[in-house]
């Protein structure tokens, strides 16, 4: 009897002193789970970067298109709403599902907890891990997958975002919030001009200037020679013959879209 005693308060000082040192640790491994979870979501918004937003936003951060994202300064709340639903009359469209766009909101958040808490190393990771996925290097950097080094930039730098892959330009996709407003003046649909045709001064001009509806692109961002194979990758591109009256070609497009019978790209 006495046995069974001591052997029953030794096993209840085993479980007190094993909850003790439990509960001890029990913060430290609270921190762990944050930082793990932290760092999930750190990759799968560097993830939603790399393949969506870096054409617009720069490689690195740095800005092409849309403003820098590095240093992002806005509260989260107005970058959260930026991102769902764009903003009117420019290039950034609207990310979210709920807003026809491609992200869900994790992805979203995830995104935005990346941009908040920048880590460019994470970044250059998430890029090679992508690279790998592919079978090769980024697309961007393929040398199969463009004609020439100046299509690849042009591609690269952003400048087929607005532009268009060709170069041809491209206009925004009308709903009927758009076609509300602009059925007396289709041609402020247009985001970006056709460059086929634009003297190389006029080319040089406006990138390294810029223009209310355009971003300047100083040599940091690209550099002489890298601008002189884009106007030569431009000037190789034959100007495209357009008859008629552009209005009347866009309003038959647009009528074509709404029934259905074309597709914007």
């Amino acid at each position: 009897m006495k046995n069974q005693m001591i052997i029953g308060i030794i096993l209840t000082l085993i479980i007190i002193i094993f909850i003790g040192v439990y509960w001890a640790n029990e913060p430290a491994r609270q921190e762990a789970a944050r930082q793990e979870l932290f760092m999930d979501e750190m990759t799968l918004g560097a993830r939603t970067y790399a393949t969506q937003c870096a054409r617009c936003h720069g490689v690195n951060g740095e800005g092409l298109v849309g403003p820098p994202l590095i240093e992002n300064s806005l509260p989260e709340e107005a970058l959260t709403r930026i991102i769902e639903r764009g903003i009117p009359h420019t290039t950034m469209t609207a990310w979210s599902a709920e807003e026809d766009g491609p992200l869900m909101k994790d992805e979203i958040r995830h995104l935005i907890t990346f941009i908040n808490n920048w880590d460019s190393d994470l970044l250059d990771t998430v890029r090679e891990e992508l690279a790998r996925e592919s079978g090769g290097e980024a697309a961007a950097a393929e040398p199969d997958k463009f004609a020439s080094a100046g299509e690849a930039l042009f591609t690269s730098k952003g400048c087929a975002v607005c532009h268009g892959d060709n170069a041809l330009g491209r206009v925004i996709k009308p709903n009927e919030s758009c076609l509300t407003c602009h059925t007396g003046d289709l041609r402020s649909l247009a985001i970006a001009p056709a460059l086929p045709g634009h003297s190389a001064e006029e080319i040089r001009e406006k990138v390294r200037e810029g223009s209310k509806e355009m971003p300047s692109f100083d040599e940091d961002k690209i550099t002489e020679d890298e601008l002189g194979e884009i106007i030569a990758f431009i000037e190789d591109i034959p100007v495209p013959e357009i008859s008629g009256d552009l209005e009347a070609a866009l309003s038959e497009a647009l009528e074509a879209v709404r029934n259905n019978e074309i597709f914007w790209a």
